[in-house]
């Protein structure tokens, strides 16, 4: 049995400073690329988000991780985080389902 090979993907678009969510675009599409391919059998995006964590009503600071799998699995994992001190703090975690943008329904097994 071959051991999986990771894919390590990162985008620029030009800008010195360009918006996060067109970086986060870029990246998606490198994903998808990759899964119509068959390079890849999931993915992990990860990113830097303002969210309204369960029980609260203000958003906060939170890193996201988009995963997504070929066998239609798809899940996003939020982080809540605050700098005190110049310490990163983080809160509990929690999740939501994924928006399965990565993979074609025609893509699992």
């Amino acid at each position: 049995m071959s051991v999986p090979k990771g894919l390590l993907a990162w985008s620029h678009d030009g800008r010195e400073h360009p918006p996060s969510q067109s970086i986060v675009d870029l990246l998606r599409q490198r994903f998808r690329a990759a899964a119509a391919d068959h390079k890849i059998i999931a993915s992990a995006l990860v990113y830097d988000v303002k969210t309204i964590p369960p029980g609260r009503s203000e958003k906060t600071d939170a890193v996201a991780i988009a995963l997504d799998h070929r066998d239609n699995y798809s899940v996003e994992v939020y982080f809540p985080y605050s700098i005190v001190a110049g310490q990163v703090q983080f809160e509990a975690p929690f999740g939501s389902k994924g928006r399965a943008e990565i993979f074609a329904k025609s893509d699992g097994g």
